[in-house]
C-alpha cells in the first residue's frame, strides 16, 4: 500500500513538473501576434488620425504594406467606399482624381498577395480588399487596398485576409463612415490620407 502510493506521489510530481517546464502543451486558438517591437503607423485624415499596428503572422501583407508606405503609395489618396458603422475602404491610387470617381476602388498595383486570412475581422481589424470568388477562386488580397471594420463583419471572417489593427482613434474611423456619399458609397468629399510609421 505505502509503495502505491508512493508512485502516486511521483507520477503527481513527474505531472506538475512537466507542465511547468512545458513539456506538456496543447494545441490553442490561434491569436493576433505582434511582436514586441510592433510595426505601427499613423493615419492621417482631415477628421483626426488613426493609429495601426500590423500583424506578424500575416507576414506578406506585412511587407506589402510596409514596401507601400515607404514608396509613398498612399499619400493623397482618399476613402473611396464608406458604409455608416460597418466600414471604411481606402488605398486606391485612382482616387487621387476626383473627376475619375467611376474608377475609384478599381485601382492598385498589378499584383495580388496570397490569401492569409486565419484572424477574425473585429471591430478594429483592418482587412486587405480583393475580387470576388468567382473571378479570384483563391482569395488573393488585391495590391494596395484596405478596409477598417467597424463592427464584427463575421461574413470576411477566413475568407478575407485581416493583417492589422486599429490601436487608438477607432472613433475616427465612425465617424468617416458617416460622411455624405453617392450610390456607390464613395464620399462626396475627398478624405485624403497620409500614412507614416510610428517613432
Amino acid at each position: 500500500m505505502k509503495r502505491l502510493q508512493v508512485w502516486i506521489i511521483v507520477i503527481a510530481a513527474t505531472l506538475v513538473w512537466a507542465s511547468a517546464s512545458g513539456c506538456l502543451q496543447t494545441r490553442s486558438t490561434h491569436q493576433p501576434s505582434v511582436s514586441d517591437s510592433a510595426v505601427q503607423y499613423i493615419m492621417e485624415t482631415p477628421y483626426g488620425n488613426i493609429t495601426l499596428e500590423l500583424f506578424d503572422d500575416t507576414p506578406l501583407h506585412k511587407a506589402n504594406f510596409i514596401k507601400l508606405v515607404g514608396e509613398g503609395y498612399y499619400e493623397n489618396t482618399a476613402f473611396h467606399r464608406v458604409v455608416p458603422g460597418i466600414l471604411i475602404q481606402c488605398g486606391d491610387p485612382n482616387t487621387r482624381d476626383r473627376k475619375m470617381r467611376e474608377l475609384h476602388g478599381r485601382g492598385g498595383p498589378d499584383y495580388t498577395i496570397p490569401n492569409e486570412a486565419w484572424h477574425p475581422h473585429m471591430r478594429g481589424v483592418i482587412g486587405a480588399a480583393r475580387f470576388g470568388d468567382k473571378k479570384n477562386p483563391k482569395r488573393e488580397s488585391s495590391g494596395s487596398q484596405f478596409f477598417i471594420n467597424l463592427v464584427h463583419n463575421y461574413y470576411y471572417d477566413s475568407s478575407y485576409t485581416a493583417f492589422g489593427k486599429v490601436i487608438s482613434g477607432i472613433e475616427v474611423a465612425d465617424k468617416i463612415s458617416t460622411v455624405p456619399r453617392d450610390a456607390l458609397e464613395n464620399p462626396m468629399e475627398a478624405i485624403t490620407i497620409s500614412i507614416y510609421p510610428v517613432d
